[in-house]
């Protein structure tokens, strides 16, 4: 994971989402590749009356506005002693994250815990060509050596996700693969673990059944049990005109999550 795209934007969550993509560029030798993106309607909302009347002035003030933050990020990635690049482009966030992650590793975004956040991420995840790494508001860094758990239903998503944790994994200090037994297994977690040690991985298998059909509430259960430090899963898309475009146990992990999540599609 040495290409490392990170969602800019001057919210509460930057410095958590900062933080994650450091720490990931330290592990994997990586580089980091921040993205400021300025969507059009904050041109209107932001000052409208500028902006109508005085567009030159209203120009030069959103400029100002994002020299400030890259002022700010850069000084905190110079400190970090990480290297990066900085681009800006007037758009909507997840249609530029979604052009630039075909050549990028992973996509650092937050997992806040307001609708707004959820929704990016959501739409990252479930049309992405590359995993994304949902970062919850905590206390507690990201630690791509720590205990990994991997929700498993044998899936095109889960195998998707699976795999496009090898790296972290070969750095976890332990990994298991979490099934939940609602009737959507497709394939035995046992062939997942197989899979995983054929790259010299040792995972262990934990069976649980769904609290009254809720998958997703079962999986962060056992996630928190094993102590888990990140929760592998599969972004299972339904439909790409809502909001939320991911479906069942991975909407309700994306919405209740207080750890990481590697989120493939």
């Amino acid at each position: 994971m040495q290409s490392i795209l990170l969602h800019i934007q001057d919210d509460d969550d930057l410095d958590g989402r900062i933080d994650a993509a450091v720490i990931l560029a330290h592990a994997f030798d990586g580089y980091i590749s921040c993205l400021h993106t300025t969507p059009y309607g904050v041109y209107l909302t932001n000052d409208p009356f500028t902006a109508m009347m005085l567009p030159v002035d209203f120009s030069s003030k959103m400029e100002q506005l994002a020299l400030d933050l890259r002022l700010k990020v850069e000084e905190r990635l110079r400190n970090s002693i990480a290297e990066w690049e900085w681009t800006h482009v007037d758009d909507e966030a997840h249609l530029a994250l979604l052009r630039r992650a075909p050549i990028a590793d992973v996509v650092v975004l937050s997992l806040g815990s307001d609708r707004k956040a959820q929704s990016l991420a959501a739409k990252v995840a479930a049309t992405a060509r590359a995993p994304v790494l949902a970062v919850p508001p905590s206390d507690r860094p990201f630690d791509p050596a720590g205990i990994v758990a991997i929700a498993w239903d044998g899936s095109a998503e889960s195998s998707v996700a699976l795999r496009a944790s090898l790296p972290l994994l070969r750095k976890a200090a332990s990994v298991h693969l979490i099934e939940i037994e609602d009737r959507t297994v497709r394939t035995r977690s046992e062939q997942g673990a197989h899979y995983l040690s054929r790259h010299g991985i040792k995972a262990a298998v934990v069976r649980r059944a769904a609290d009254s059909g809720d998958a997703g509430g079962a999986i962060l259960k056992v996630a928190e049990e094993v102590g888990a430090s990140l929760l592998v899963m599969g972004a299972y898309g339904y439909s790409r005109t809502a909001e939320f475009l991911l479906g069942g146990a991975t909407q309700a992990v994306l919405s209740n999550s207080r750890i990481p999540l590697l989120l493939a599609h």
